[in-house]
């Protein structure tokens, strides 16, 4: 059946699906990051004062934005040229290879590579933008983007959530859970909480 002119078209929802889990994972990783970053630099120089862990931190929070500026573009451009979906699997790869990277990293250097690279990768939000104006038409694409604005605050709201709970297990949760009593998360205390957006861009990946 035809729509009448004014009803609007109906949303894609599988492919808008797959484009607002990938802007989810995005956010929940980057403010998981925020609400951590303080205690990671607490571990890799126990002896700094609270002023001087707010210096550090805040270099750690910069790199990504930094990065930014030249890969967002950049992925716009590449977009243009490879289409949208390329990008946009590229982008979650290595985004889940960064996170991945700072959730292992052992010392400050590799956290500011890891977030350096996290910024190169993470420029998925304008090619999603442009992707969802192609799947949508003037009567939709307004609800299109305000759900994808709802993805941001999902995963504003999730990362710092998650990453509380799901930070230091062993120190935390280790006499209750045996599993979680293990070298590794002693080693990594931090692993736990980035491998839950890992693993959701990975799934992402298969959609």
């Amino acid at each position: 059946m035809e729509p009448t002119p004014n009803a609007p078209t109906p949303l894609p929802k599988l492919k808008l699906t797959v484009v607002y889990l990938l802007q989810m994972v995005e956010n929940v990783a980057l403010l998981m990051a925020h609400a951590l970053i303080p205690f990671m630099v607490e571990d890799w120089f126990p002896d700094l004062s609270a002023s001087e862990v707010g210096y550090w931190s805040g270099h750690l929070f910069s790199v990504v934005y930094v990065a930014q500026i030249f890969s967002q573009p950049a992925w716009g451009v590449i977009a243009d040229k490879i289409g949208r979906r390329p990008v946009l699997l590229i982008g979650i790869t290595l985004l889940n290879i960064s996170v991945a990277m700072f959730g292992l990293a052992p010392n400050y250097a590799w956290g500011l590579f890891a977030r350096f690279l996290w910024g190169l990768g993470c420029g998925n939000t304008p090619v999603i933008k442009a992707y969802i104006s192609e799947i949508t038409d003037s009567t939709n694409v307004g609800a299109a983007i305000g759900l994808l604005g709802m993805q941001w605050s999902i995963g504003q709201t999730l990362g710092p959530m998650v990453g509380g709970f799901l930070a230091r297990p062993a120190i935390k949760y280790a006499s209750t859970i045996s599993f979680l009593d293990q070298p590794f998360f002693w080693k990594f205390p931090f692993a736990l909480a980035f491998g839950f957006p890992v693993a959701v861009g990975t799934i992402s990946l298969f959609l």
